[in-house]
């Protein structure tokens, strides 16, 4: 630090602005206290594929057509096949508080068992 005249600090709001100035706009990030941070929202009359696919067309647009790392949704099928035509680099995931809420609906009986929510639970990372 002493040789350098800046802090770890200092770099480390350097690298964020210059992050932020290449990025501008996005779908949402992750900020440097890792917390998501949603950048853009669209509400959509119709939620099928045709829908999603301009929107996600449309937001592509304003990245600079730079593709997301990860994108995290829920069981909308519609949703999924509008990611796999226009995000081609994107990796697709679920969201693992879907998984959960879907293991609480549909597996009930196993997951009332507090041996197998807290197995279950890990699997996940805690939710």
């Amino acid at each position: 630090v002493e040789n350098v005249g800046f802090t770890k600090k200092d770099c480390q709001n350097f690298l964020y602005r210059k992050k932020s100035e290449t990025i501008e706009e996005a779908i949402a990030h992750i900020n440097h206290h890792w917390i998501n941070v949603i950048l853009n929202c669209a509400f959509l009359l119709y939620e099928n594929t045709k829908s999603f696919v301009w929107l996600f067309k449309t937001f592509l647009e304003l990245m600079g057509n730079k593709q997301l790392k990860t994108i995290f949704i829920d069981e909308e099928q519609a949703m999924a096949n509008a990611i796999e035509q226009v995000f081609t680099e994107t990796c697709h995931q679920l969201c693992i508080w879907h998984i959960a809420h879907n293991a609480i609906k549909n597996i009930s009986s196993l997951y009332a068992s507090p041996k197998f929510r807290t197995h279950f639970n890990k699997v996940f990372g805690g939710c």
